[in-house]
């Protein structure tokens, strides 16, 4: 048993994940790039060429809002997703409402501790079953979803803006079962820079890195002073 598990390992990390890196990396950046492909449309096939002052105001108007994003939310889901599904997810989309919950209830299914190859592979199964999940799902709300939501009661539909905060609720059950601490310490931190935040005293963009990072410095303070931070320590 140990050695069929000391050889797994070792295609994990030898064959698989230079596998997944290597394609990983050139899928990612073809996806990025065919994103500008109704743009190029356009120009090439209707002359619609915007100027580029207004391309650069465009873009420095979303990087001055959505900017640290591009920075923060790699940093904060790879623990939890691992290589293969990080770049699944962020090829795919709806990382934190979507990939991230699908990747810990597969984990959890499994009894994976994120961080191991275990939970990687478990992420990857989840967040694969998610996208096809989603395309179907997509499919079938684009050509039937505007008719069945009109046809809801009103109360049914206005319901349906506290689907996102329930489904963050329920993640952070999942997460914070094992690391009880951790999830208190990191909710408060979050509720306490979100009411800085709401009264002018803390940009709103800061809200995320001092959750992140001060959650993070927090757990290092005190697992160094012995203080069981994880659940199974």
């Amino acid at each position: 048993m140990e050695q069929n598990t000391e050889k797994n390992l070792a295609v994990y990390e030898k064959n698989f994940i230079p596998y997944i890196m290597r394609w990983g990396m050139w899928t990612n950046l073809l996806g990025a790039l065919l994103g500008f492909l109704p743009l190029v449309a356009l120009m090439v096939f209707y002359g619609a060429a915007p100027e580029w002052a207004a391309m650069l105001a465009g873009f420095l108007t979303v990087a001055s809002s959505e900017g640290v994003m591009w920075f923060m939310e790699p940093v904060s889901f790879f623990p939890v997703l691992g290589i293969p599904a990080f770049y699944m997810s962020f090829l795919s989309g709806n990382v934190s409402n979507l990939r991230i919950p699908a990747a810990t209830s597969a984990q959890k299914a499994v009894s994976a501790e994120p961080g191991t190859p275990e939970a990687d592979i478990a992420a990857t199964l989840g967040i694969g079953v998610s996208v096809i999940f989603n395309i179907v799902v997509l499919l079938i709300g684009a050509v039937f979803g505007t008719t069945l939501i009109s046809g809801l009661p009103a109360s049914v539909s206005q319901s349906l803006d506290y689907l996102l905060p329930a489904l963050f609720g329920a993640l952070w059950i999942m997460l914070a079962k094992s690391r009880l601490l951790m999830g208190v310490i990191g909710l408060g931190l979050g509720i306490c820079l979100n009411l800085l935040c709401n009264n002018g005293i803390l940009p709103f963009y800061l809200v995320t890195i001092l959750s992140v990072f001060g959650t993070i410095a927090i757990a290092i303070v005190l697992k160094k002073a012995g203080v069981k931070v994880l659940g199974k320590e």
